[in-house]
């Protein structure tokens, strides 16, 4: 069971999507605070349109600490939510962390809409978040791996990568082909047959190549967006938001619950690919 935690797990945070996660969380608690009326709201001796604004309140807060949570952290401690190292174990404890968070902010509020001006209801209202949060969160975690690794596993098998033998056979003199990268004050072109992948950070991308026997790295200030418009060549594929790959280099594929995992004829290096792109990439090699 714990080697389940050092699995690796698709990192959402830092995502567009997560404002519209946010917002849904957000309208749950508020509907459901509005509805059963716990922590001393129905006793609060408001009128009914003062209760309700202040009871959608918590859901306010909630919306306001979860955008915080997904958005923030991601740009301050960048490298711990690199997805090459991202785990279920460090999503599940930054799923109790926001938990947590909520119900410290949530008993904060609670100050100022109820009038219970003691750490004790606080400390109550974070333990009462987090027992009622954690079980169906870690639940509902553990049932995403699951469905994520068994659909990645499944697609990995399903590509059958074509045979050496059926690369080459073709006795027509081959047309050179070559891919273009251009940086701020550099523009380089190289052979096709040579380019194994792009690795993109922020506004740098990283050129991966063959050369004289060995692999190169080059940097450039540049793209993927403004690369991938540049070469249009159907082996050259997006495969995830930060990556672009040769797909005629791929010797391996490989599946796990963040996606599926490449690996290279001339690389030790392993290429992800993200959800969003597998079928396009299955689509590839299924062309008769």
């Amino acid at each position: 069971m714990l080697s389940i935690l050092k699995s690796p797990y698709p990192c959402i945070y830092g995502q567009k999507e997560n404002f519209f996660v946010a917002l849904s969380i957000g309208l749950f608690v508020a509907i459901f605070l509005l509805v059963f009326q716990p922590f001393s709201i129905a006793e609060s001796g408001d009128g009914d349109i003062l209760k309700t604004l202040k009871t959608a309140g918590f859901g306010l807060v909630s919306f306001v600490v979860i955008l915080f949570y997904y958005f923030i952290p991601p740009r301050i401690f960048e490298p711990f939510f690199k997805e090459r190292n991202y785990t279920f174990g460090k999503d599940l404890l930054l799923s109790a962390g926001l938990i947590l968070l909520i119900g410290l902010a949530n008993g904060v509020y609670a100050q100022f809409v109820l009038h219970e001006n003691t750490l004790v209801s606080i400390w109550l209202m974070i333990w009462q978040t987090f027992l009622v949060g954690i079980f169906p969160l870690a639940f509902l975690s553990l049932f995403q791996y699951n469905r994520l690794l068994n659909a990645n596993l499944k697609a990995s098998k399903e590509i059958v990568l074509p045979a050496p033998h059926e690369l080459t056979e073709s006795t027509e003199e081959p047309i050179l082909q070559y891919f273009s990268i251009s940086g701020d004050q550099e523009e380089k072109q190289i052979e096709l047959n040579d380019f194994l992948y792009l690795e993109s950070d922020g506004n740098y991308a990283f050129l991966h190549q063959k050369n004289d026997g060995s692999v190169s790295k080059t940097i450039y200030r540049t793209t993927l967006k403004s690369i991938e418009l540049e070469n249009t060549f159907p082996n050259v594929f997006r495969c995830h938001r930060s990556y672009i790959i040769n797909l005629d280099q791929v010797k391996e594929v490989k599946g796990n619950a963040q996606g599926l995992k490449l690996s290279l004829k001339d690389s030790e290096d392993i290429v992800p690919v993200s959800k969003k792109y597998i079928p396009a990439f299955k689509k590839y090699f299924y062309q008769d």
